[in-house]
């Protein structure tokens, strides 16, 4: 089973620090789980990891960044510094163009990819993404060999342009272009390392 841990936070934000050594303590009790983990600040994941670091002890760990525009690609060079079994990028909600380099897009063995889900009006209204902006990540990240996994459209698409049948864009429909049905997740390969 994949848990996503602290979906509703950042694992590595400083207000986790209390309760994060028992976050782990729990993650290494149950190694027949997979635990994705995502943030937004990788340099603190160093700092915060328990003292036992190490694969034959988290080898159930998935660290991943969020990666939003090219003005935080930098994330993903403070996540290939940690030693772990699979890093993850969260390209979502991607709110412009991303190139990767081929150490870039090397450094890691799952890409999630999507738009940003919201409200038409008030607090949480959400960002256009360009169809285009999907593509061309896409491509780069297919090229490279690393697992795609395309999330959803984002609300922009339900309430324009194509008319999903949900409000994030996420539910395959008669809609949904066929081009972005691809929900890859990484698989162990016998010899060591991940494929698709």
């Amino acid at each position: 089973m994949k848990i996503f841990t602290g979906s509703m936070t950042d694992f590595f934000i400083e207000e986790a620090d209390e309760w994060r050594d028992d976050a782990w303590r729990i993650i290494k009790s149950c190694p027949q789980h997979d635990f994705q983990i995502l943030t937004k600040r990788p340099e603190r994941i160093q700092q915060c990891l328990p003292k036992d670091w190490g694969k034959e002890n988290y080898s159930n760990v998935w660290l991943g960044v969020t990666v939003e525009s090219q003005d935080e690609v930098f994330r993903i060079h403070e996540l290939a510094k940690v030693k772990c079994e699979l890093r993850w990028v969260s390209f979502e909600p991607l709110l412009g163009p991303i190139y990767l380099s081929n150490d870039e897009l090397n450094s890691f063995q799952w890409a999630v990819v999507g738009g940003e889900s919201g409200n038409l009006t008030g607090k949480y209204q959400f960002r256009k993404t360009e169809l285009e902006w999907y593509l061309s990540l896409m491509y780069q990240i297919r090229e490279s060999g690393t697992a795609l996994f395309f999330k959803q459209l984002g609300s922009w698409y339900h309430h324009n342009q194509l008319n999903l049948k949900d409000w994030k864009g996420e539910k395959w429909c008669r809609n949904f272009p066929d081009v972005f049905k691809v929900r890859q997740f990484p698989r162990k390969l016998e010899g060591g390392g991940y494929g698709i």
